[in-house]
């Protein structure tokens, strides 16, 4: 299945306002336990609208985005997103999923991504600081499924329009 340049603008688009919110208003947010992280966010509901391909390109791009403004070894979130995207992608379907559905998969890989990043990011920087990493899990759990509801179906609602106009095209 191809991809117009449309999508892939739009699919970019959005993946830079996501980094933008991300990196300017949610990670200052002073939450009490963890941050969300809309990124992985968006990884997910990209990989459940659009399949593996579209799972695997999102959680690249993003990833790799989000390494480069960080202070962390580049590569890092890359990879995870990158797997994370793959992985959330094989449970695709073209038929409507519910809200609560899709909280139970952001939880699901909010958790691995979460003990991921902190056994990875513990051997490419030589220990440190995985322990809080895992501390801050649980609340970040919750924040990212609670940020679902509202992410998923944007993405659903601009997956669609964007096939729509793909195929008007043809």
């Amino acid at each position: 299945m191809t991809r117009g340049p449309a999508r892939v603008i739009v699919a970019a688009v959005f993946g830079l306002l996501a980094l933008a919110l991300q990196t300017t208003v949610l990670s200052r947010l002073p939450l009490p336990g963890g941050r969300p992280d809309l990124l992985l966010v968006v990884v997910v509901a990209a990989a459940l609208t659009g399949g593996v391909p579209v799972g695997i390109g999102v959680g690249f791009s993003i990833g790799l985005a989000a390494d480069l403004l960080s202070s962390h070894p580049a590569g890092v979130l890359a990879l995870l997103f990158l797997l994370v995207g793959a992985a959330t992608g094989h449970i695709e379907s073209e038929r409507e999923r519910s809200v609560f559905w899709s909280m139970i998969v952001v939880a699901i890989a909010s958790v691995s991504a979460g003990i991921g990043y902190a056994l990875l990011s513990s051997v490419v920087s030589g220990g440190g600081s995985w322990q809080q990493e895992i501390a801050g899990l649980p609340m970040a759990v919750l924040y990212n499924s609670m940020l679902t509801p509202f992410v998923v179906p944007l993405t659903a609602a601009i997956e669609r329009a964007s096939r729509s106009t793909a195929m008007v095209r043809l």
